[in-house]
């Protein structure tokens, strides 16, 4: 599916692609650094934008799916760094808040 959909992508989706998740990725830096829990309800919220971002632009991403990509993002050492990069911890803190968000709409 994500084949599919961004092969007709234009230069300007892209830009917009890429200024969406660098501000979702900024948000939870800033965040992380203002110490608000990765379960708080507006890292939650930055979680379900991250989670709705991928679902609008790649392929349809359910809370389950993006659990199995929040685990990803610890193991795989490249999306480790691309996180960890930015804020020492940012991908445990990105990987709680991503968990913390699917409990939250399973109830």
């Amino acid at each position: 599916e994500s084949t599919r959909r961004t092969k007709k992508y234009t230069k300007a989706d892209w830009q917009q692609i890429k200024s969406e998740g660098e501000d979702i990725v900024t948000r939870l830096a800033k965040a992380m650094e203002s110490g608000l829990p990765a379960g708080s309800t507006e890292v939650t919220a930055l979680a379900e934008d991250g989670r709705q971002h991928i679902s609008r632009w790649f392929y349809e991403c359910g809370h389950a799916m993006h659990v199995a990509l929040a685990e990803m993002y610890l193991v795989d050492r490249r999306f480790r760094s691309y996180y960890d990069d930015r804020r020492d911890g940012l991908a445990q803190y990105w990987h709680d808040a991503i968990l913390a968000n699917a409990e939250n709409h399973e109830s």
